[in-house]
């Protein structure tokens, strides 16, 4: 790559992140760290991380209870079933 499209990726990570680019600079090692994470995923998407679940995770849930709701179900057990959602404390009940 040459250097103006690790710049023009540079800044295109800046704006999607919301990161400000007032702070001076970038170094090189900031430029070759979002070249390589480029080139590793292919995009500057954040990566897949534990912990609590995405928007888009929320999304499909919303659809998932949309379709039930068309359905005619409106039963909270009954959307947890679809969902594939056991509750920690009534885990030990249903096994």
């Amino acid at each position: 790559m040459n250097e103006e499209s690790a710049t023009v990726a540079l800044h295109k990570f800046r704006l999607l992140k919301n990161v400000q680019t007032g702070k001076g600079p970038s170094t090189v090692a900031d430029l070759i760290k979002v070249v390589q994470r480029l080139e590793e995923t292919g995009s500057l998407e954040d990566r897949v991380r534990s912990g609590r679940p995405s928007l888009r995770q929320t999304l499909s849930v919303r659809e998932t209870l949309a379709s039930d709701s068309s359905v005619g179900s409106n039963s909270a057990r009954e959307a947890g079933r679809r969902l594939a959602y056991h509750h920690p404390r009534y885990a030990t009940f249903f096994m």
